[in-house]
């Protein structure tokens, strides 16, 4: 009873597993002489299984083993993913009148050998379409230079359509760079619509991730329907506002590291300062102490788009610093001075430049609201649970680019 190995001359032999207790018994017939003999005890009934499974035929009769201690099969390798999903794409483009091999290594422009997941091509004697499909079976969401890498690769190919298919999501930088660069990406949702969702189901091992850099959500979704109730009265002045939804939505913002040159005592010294601006429009959003503890965070669908950039913002900010002290008029200088001062930029900045730049989201609490047929967009900030009054307005003036960026959430 006190050897858990079986010798060698038990290796036909029939028997049984039985639990005592905690502890798990391999009961064995010896086939020369006809004697039972027990090995053991194992920890679980997985140990004592698999001991069984090298000695013939063995009844787990009597052992009634519970869920927790059945043997369970090892979960699939991250290699063994990327087979399984490039199988199931390729058989889905074979479903739809392409021809598609997997793991096809081709010759590019520049003379380099590139291996392509799944090669989907169409001919219809006049002209060949071909489709390169990179499957990504990873936990984590892909990158933007994953995107630029498979951007340049089916550039040099001369692949006419290039499809990402990410099981663990992107990030948010890997969308732009997509959208940028035609490439098109496929998550949870765009699996489920074209494999359906068992076999989306099937293939999944991420949830579809968008993720990002961005502020942590402080206020939940109570907070901002007291605040927009409290201020649905003052906008038509007759009577209150009906709130048709509340959305959460991520805004696009830059952090920058501003370094503004100040004259003190006839010499320019330069001081470092953080300010985050909106994506939208450019208006500040915050000045900060120092760099912000950024989180990466889960945006799902619920996301702004950026318009502008971080160097649209730097050359308006550097622009209104040269004219606050080139002009010549007081009045047009004092224009450039209010301009910097409600950018979080120094009255008295002689010259502004960016010195580090990173895009980040901010969450928000966004309110439609109606009366009369007319509408009205409200704002909270979730990070600091403030109303934001200044982007309600922008926002109730493109009201037609929120339903578009939030699509169904805000038909």
């Amino acid at each position: 009873m006190n050897s858990r190995t079986p010798p060698e001359r038990y290796r036909f032999a029939s028997g049984k597993i039985r639990r005592e207790g905690a502890e798990w018994f391999l009961d064995l017939k010896d086939p020369v002489d006809g004697k039972h003999a027990t090995f053991g005890p194992f920890e679980s009934y997985k140990a004592a299984f698999e001991m069984a499974a090298k000695y013939g035929e063995v009844s787990t009769s009597g052992a009634a083993p519970s869920k927790q201690d059945l043997p369970k099969p090892d979960p699939p390798s991250a290699a063994e993913k990327g087979i399984d999903l490039e199988q199931r794409i390729a058989a889905f483009f074979l479903e739809h009148g392409y021809s598609a091999t997997t793991n096809q290594v081709l010759t590019g422009r520049s003379g380099g050998r590139h291996e392509i997941d799944v090669l989907a091509q169409r001919n219809d004697g006049v002209t060949s379409y071909r489709v390169a499909i990179e499957c990504k079976a990873w936990q984590a969401p892909i990158n933007k230079d994953v995107v630029a890498k498979s951007a340049y690769v089916c550039g040099d190919l001369g692949i006419n359509k290039v499809i990402i298919v990410s099981l663990g999501g992107w990030q948010v930088g890997a969308e732009i760079a997509a959208e940028q660069q035609g490439v098109e990406l496929w998550g949870s949702t765009e699996l489920e619509d074209r494999l359906g969702r068992v076999g989306a189901a099937g293939a999944l091992a991420g949830s579809g991730r968008r993720t990002a850099l961005g502020f942590a959500t402080n206020f939940d979704r109570t907070l901002a329907e007291k605040l927009i109730v409290g201020e649905r009265w003052g906008f038509f002045r007759r009577r209150s506002e009906a709130i048709e939804r509340i959305e959460h939505v991520w805004l696009p913002i830059w952090v920058l590291n501003l370094g503004c040159a100040r004259e003190e005592r006839h010499k320019l010294r330069t001081v470092s300062i953080w300010n985050a601006y909106e994506a939208l429009s450019g208006s500040l959003v915050t000045t900060l102490p120092d760099q912000p503890e950024l989180r990466e965070v889960n945006l799902g669908r619920s996301r702004l788009v950026h318009q502008i950039t971080e160097k649209s913002i730097g050359r308006r900010l550097a622009n209104a610093a040269e004219k606050s002290w080139s002009l010549v008029t007081a009045s047009a200088q004092r224009r450039y001075e209010d301009e910097l001062e409600s950018l979080g930029v120094p009255r008295d900045a002689r010259s502004v430049t960016v010195e580090r730049g990173s895009e980040a989201f901010l969450p928000l609490f966004v309110g439609l609201l109606t009366h009369e047929g007319s509408q009205r967009v409200m704002v909270v900030d979730a990070t600091w649970g403030r109303v934001w009054t200044e982007l309600g307005t922008t926002l109730t003036a493109n009201i037609g680019y929120l339903r578009e960026a939030l699509g169904k959430q805000w038909s």
